[in-house]
């Protein structure tokens, strides 16, 4: 079992990746959602039908989930998320018992998030010389 903590979607959002003796790769993203409807089972007296009635609290959804799982053909014994190829994008280097793997990302959708964020920067600039 191995893991780290590293934000592979760009989101902002850091991820927990789990690299398995069972040769599978996890990631889990925590989620926090305002509100959700639970349904509420009541009964006025023992031995009747519950009666269910559905109620907006505002309780706090958080929970971690699976966002993306892979699987190996050797069991996964060591994962570091770093610049390997100095191009600035890190990848994802996995330690498997029969050698290394290395994910990448896809350059061209790196490229577009570079691009967005950029003009994002270029607004905010803008705004701040008015």
């Amino acid at each position: 079992m191995c893991a780290c903590v590293a934000d592979i979607d760009w989101d902002g959002e850091p991820a927990i990746i789990l690299g398995t003796n069972g040769h599978c790769l996890l990631a889990y993203k925590w989620y926090c959602e305002d509100k959700t409807t639970l349904t509420i089972q009541t009964s006025d007296s023992p031995g009747q039908d519950a009666e269910e009635e559905e109620d907006d609290l505002w309780l706090p959804m958080e929970e971690y989930r699976l966002t993306y799982i892979r699987t190996f053909s050797h069991p996964l014994m060591g994962l570091e998320y770093v610049d390997m190829t100095g191009d600035g994008v890190c990848e994802l280097v996995i330690l498997c018992s029969d050698g290394v793997r290395i994910l990448q990302h896809n350059l061209e959708k790196a490229k577009n998030e570079v691009m967005e964020r950029l003009k994002k920067f270029k607004t905010v600039k803008d705004d701040d010389n008015k």
